[in-house]
């Protein structure tokens, strides 16, 4: 299959998206761009071409999908009721990187949901997702364009890495500005509760709505992690081939002096991922030592924009060990969440593969049985 790259242009004209929108809508696996993270998309009531991205992926069929929407009026192709409280979150925060958890209706194929009665909706902001999403004039499903367990994508490159000629279209609109994947808050519960940290937290959604929501991780209860309603609950994410190890400095210590003492018994080559002002603190004492900086002083918004980038970066230049610089704080559990489950050693453990003749009803729900039972 030849994959067709299309750079988009600004000034956008939304006409150059109009052949991938309408390849979407008929069933093609499309990547492309979202604020957060590139994402993998195929149309939400197409459980042939969903089962598709299961497979590219390698997803566990129990993690259930985002489905993305152009606007609030269409939400009743997927939601059976809205709750009252989204009205107001919505109009805080979206088009944005916050994902709602609310009732699904019936229609909405069980391998979008994982079967559970929820969906979770979002609405991109990203410029190239709304023209794409008009263009297609359907409800998408897009979770993130990498290989399942793989630090997600936040370039075109990233997707090319991992889908160069198994998919038709990749949709090219530079680095996405957040660089990690969306807040997942569940609407369904009281007080509504976040299932999956992003950039907008507890507090953010307080001081701009008044409303009080469960901040993660105390909302998280054991049976979400057996049968997860958001994705990123679950299973190890955003690994790359090399060790992750967290550096946060000490009492009295810089980040440069947590990086050098946390070197001295790291696997070898080592790199570093950390701001340019850390590294000019040590650089002197590393000639030679790969390295990923993002600009400036040290900060998290850089850090969370440059993440998914380093690790596949560090990852490809051959080191043994990622030393990546972490944060403290409300406003950093998105970004430590990622780093924590990167830093997560993988289990020895058989693999099982389910097939049957269609490989779209049947081998998906022996998977999830499995998972459910033994995993």
């Amino acid at each position: 299959m030849k994959t067709t790259v299309i750079s988009v242009q600004h000034p956008m004209d939304p006409e150059e998206l109009r052949l991938p929108g309408q390849a979407l809508a008929r069933g093609a696996i499309v990547a492309f761009p979202t604020e957060t993270v590139y994402g993998l998309g195929a149309p939400a009531f197409l459980p042939e071409a969903v089962s598709e991205i299961f497979r590219l992926k390698g997803r566990p069929a129990d993690n259930p999908l985002i489905v993305h929407l152009l606007s609030a009026d269409w939400l009743d192709q997927v939601a059976e009721t809205v709750p009252d409280l989204f009205w107001p979150l919505y109009e805080a925060f979206s088009p944005g990187p916050l994902t709602f958890v609310m009732p699904r209706r019936s229609e909405v194929p069980d391998i979008v949901t994982s079967g559970l009665h929820t969906v979770a909706v979002r609405f991109p902001s990203q410029q190239a997702a709304r023209a794409l999403l008009q263009a297609a004039g359907v409800p998408v499903v897009a979770p993130s364009a990498n290989l399942s367990g793989r630090p997600s994508p936040t370039r075109a490159r990233h997707v090319l890495d991992d889908f160069a000629g198994r998919i038709p279209y990749v949709i090219d609109d530079g680095p996405c500005e957040v660089g990690l994947e969306s807040t997942v808050l569940d609407l369904t519960a009281d007080p509504p509760r976040i299932l999956r940290p992003g950039k907008i937290t507890a507090r953010q959604i307080r001081e701009k709505t008044g409303i009080e929501v469960e901040a993660w991780p105390d909302s998280i209860e054991e049976d979400q992690l057996v049968q997860p309603s958001s994705p990123g609950m679950k299973y190890r994410h955003y690994a790359p081939g090399a060790r992750v190890t967290i550096v946060l400095p000490g009492q009295g210590q810089s980040v440069g002096e947590a990086f050098l003492a946390r070197l001295e018994n790291s696997l070898q080559p080592a790199g570093l991922f950390l701001s340019e002002a850390s590294w000019e603190q040590i650089r002197g004492n590393l000639p030679g030592m790969k390295v990923y900086t993002y600009q400036g002083e040290r900060n998290l918004a850089g850090a969370m924009h440059s993440l998914f980038d380093a690790l596949r970066t560090l990852d490809e230049m051959g080191v043994s060990e990622i030393m990546a610089e972490g944060f403290e704080g409300e406003e950093a559990s998105a970004y430590m969440d990622r780093l924590n489950k990167a830093a997560v050693e993988p289990r020895q453990h058989r693999r099982v593969l389910f097939v049957c003749e269609g490989n779209t009803c049947r081998s998906p729900m022996a998977e999830a049985i499995f998972n459910d039972r033994y995993a």
